[in-house]
This record gives structure tokens, C-alpha cells and sequence, in this order.
């Protein structure tokens, strides 16, 4: 009985007896995969360095991915736009716009001379409603503004003058900082920022009179009725002198911004083309005299510029002179 239980105990031990079943072998396939995966995935601990890049290129590479820098706004604090006015556009409009536009202009300088702001106003908007390259009426509505305590609006449109950058937008930029309209601005440093170094390129006044002189009468009423389109009455100053060169003085001046009143300028007799021209500053005078005792005229001495571009003026004022008969 003794022998029998030591050799099944025997058996047991040898056969695995009260253990799990074992599992199946695994096949060759599944040795050769579980391998392979090993070889491929190495542990962290045995992969190779990463390679570092110097601070160098570190430094450049986040420069490059950078938003580019804006630009400073040299007019801190002064907006471009006003909400009701035309943005300023430089573009032409027709001739006939051009000119109502001139007249509501010339309606604001009425009121504005009459201290009636609120009414100058309206009439300013009105001529950029039309054309809102319109510099005079743009900075004649800076004016009102700055009169009726609109700072802000006054120095947004100034801005815009600066910005545009054109001879005439500078022009008005530069009348500015002696113009009373402006007084309340003169301690603001935003506008010391608007008007501080302006530089206008003037155009070649010399040659303008030369045009002019050898202009026919219609090319004539053209290069005036040119500055009545851009927003610039023609002064016409008259002075009666008699044969010793003695004047009355008396200097009767209008101002003409009507297409019928350029035209009074073919009643004037105009000097040849090859007279002699002296230009100082924006006029150019003529020398004329005046001629026997029988001879009554108007002549033409001087016309006075403004710049339109680099190379174009505007001619805005004409002195003549009526001698003769006395």
C-alpha cells in the first residue's frame, strides 16, 4: 500500500498534477514577430541622442515666425476718418461737378465769414458730398471745427491732408499754423505733429506764366477755371494808374469763381509770350508800361500761383493795372 501512494505521489510530481493547464506552444511564426518587434522598438534607454540646435538658430527661428512689426502711428491719438464726411479722394470728377462743388465751398466761406459755423458746416459736407477731393472745402471744415470746439474731427481732417501728401494738401497744412481758425489747437501736440515739417515741392512758377502768355484766350480761361474747379477763387486786384505812374490808390479786388467771370479776362490785354518775367516766391510780374495819352487798357502785371502738383500750378490771383486817358 506504501509503495503504491509514494509512486502515484511520484507521478504526480513528474505529470504536474494541481497546477493550470499549460498553455500551448507557441508557434515559430509568432517567436519570429515577437523578435523582430523587439529588434525595432528599442527601449528609451538605448535609443540614440536628439541633436540640439545652437541658441543661434533657435533665436532666428522664432524671429522668422514672428508677426512682422507695425510701423509707430506718427499721429498718435488722431483718427482717420470722421463719421458723416467723405474720406478724402484725390480721383477727378467732372468739370460741372467740380464747380457746384466750388459754390457750396464758396456758400461755407459766406457763413464762415459770418461767424454762422453750424450753416458753413452743412455747406462744407455738402461740396465733398460731391467732390471729396475737394481741398479747400476739407480744410475749410477743419477750420469750423476747430472753431466750434471739435478738436478731434479738426485734427482727423488735417491728418488726412497730411497723409495725402499731395503740394496743395501740404499747402493748406502749412496756412495752418498761422491761421487764427486754429487757436485753440496751437497748445495741442497733436497738431504741432500734424504741421511740423512740411515741405512743399513747388512746381516751376516761371514756366506756369510762360504757358499762360502764350496761351490763346481759351487755353487762358481753362488754366483759371482749373483753379476754380480745385476749390481756389481767382482774386482779380486792379490798380488805376495815370501817365506819370502815379496810382490813386484805389485797389478794387474780386474774387471771381464762376466760369462767366474768368471770362472777363479776354478784356485784358495780356503781355507777349517772349516779355520780360520776374517771379519772386509764387508771383510772377511783368514788365509793362502803359502807353500815350489816347491809349486806355488793362494790362496784365502780375498772376500769383498756388501748387496743384510737383509740376502744375494754379493760377489764383491777377494784378492788372488800367492806365490812359487822364
Amino acid at each position: 500500500m506504501q509503495r503504491t501512494c509514494y509512486a502515484i505521489l511520484v507521478g504526480c510530481l513528474l505529470a504536474g498534477c494541481g497546477k493550470a493547464d499549460p498553455q500551448p506552444p507557441a508557434s515559430a511564426a509568432a517567436t519570429a514577430a515577437t523578435a523582430a518587434a523587439a529588434t525595432a522598438a528599442p527601449s528609451v534607454a538605448a535609443s540614440a541622442p536628439v541633436a540640439m540646435k545652437p541658441p543661434q538658430a533657435v533665436a532666428a527661428a522664432v524671429a522668422a515666425a514672428a508677426p512682422a512689426p507695425t510701423a509707430a502711428d506718427p499721429y498718435v491719438g488722431v483718427a482717420q476718418t470722421i463719421e458723416g464726411v467723405p474720406p478724402l479722394a484725390l480721383a477727378p470728377v467732372g468739370v460741372g461737378v467740380s464747380l457746384r462743388a466750388g459754390q457750396k465751398n464758396g456758400a461755407g466761406v459766406k457763413m464762415h465769414r459770418k461767424k454762422k459755423y453750424d450753416k458753413a458746416i452743412d455747406a462744407y459736407l455738402s461740396a465733398l458730398r460731391l467732390d471729396p477731393g475737394h481741398l479747400l472745402a476739407r480744410y475749410n471744415l477743419a477750420c469750423a471745427f476747430a472753431l466750434t470746439g471739435r478738436i478731434d474731427d479738426a485734427l482727423a481732417l488735417l491728418r488726412q491732408l497730411r497723409e495725402a501728401g499731395c503740394p496743395l494738401c501740404l499747402d493748406r497744412l502749412q496756412r495752418a499754423v498761422a491761421d487764427s481758425d486754429f487757436a485753440a489747437c496751437r497748445g495741442d501736440p497733436r497738431f504741432a505733429a500734424l504741421t511740423t515739417g512740411v515741405e512743399v515741392i513747388e512746381p516751376d512758377y516761371h514756366a506756369a506764366m510762360l504757358t499762360i502768355l502764350a496761351a490763346n484766350s481759351r487755353q487762358r480761361s481753362a488754366a483759371f477755371e482749373a483753379s476754380l474747379r480745385a476749390g481756389v477763387a481767382v482774386e482779380y486786384h486792379l490798380t488805376e494808374e495815370d501817365l506819370t505812374g502815379e496810382t490813386d490808390g484805389k485797389q478794387p479786388v474780386r474774387r471771381w469763381t464762376t466760369q462767366k467771370e474768368i471770362k472777363r479776362l479776354d478784356a485784358i490785354t495780356w503781355p507777349e509770350a517772349n516779355s520780360e518775367i520776374t517771379c519772386q516766391k509764387r508771383c510772377c510780374k511783368v514788365a509793362v508800361m502803359c502807353g500815350g495819352a489816347e491809349d486806355v487798357s488793362t494790362n496784365i502785371e502780375a498772376v500769383c500761383f498756388r501748387p496743384k502738383t510737383a509740376t502744375e500750378a494754379l493760377p489764383v490771383r491777377v494784378d492788372a493795372f488800367t492806365c490812359g486817358g487822364h
